[in-house]
């Protein structure tokens, strides 16, 4: 039974660090041509947005 649950989050573990990467890297280029006010709400909206893959991704593996 845990065999198969830690699978899935290591394959989930995958998809994030992935999604971490590009993420980080259009950060990097997009943030120095944006204020700091709007930088730090982007950076929040990101952080939202992985955490929601992240859930998908384990619901997915979990209910398959």
């Amino acid at each position: 039974m845990g065999a198969p649950l830690a699978r899935a989050v290591g394959d989930v573990a995958d998809y994030l660090a992935a999604a971490a990467f590009v993420a980080a890297q259009l950060g990097v280029r997009l943030g120095s041509r944006i204020g700091e006010r709007r930088r730090e709400a982007a950076q929040r909206v990101a952080g939202a947005a992985l955490i929601a893959l992240g859930l998908f991704l384990i619901a997915e593996r979990l209910l398959s």
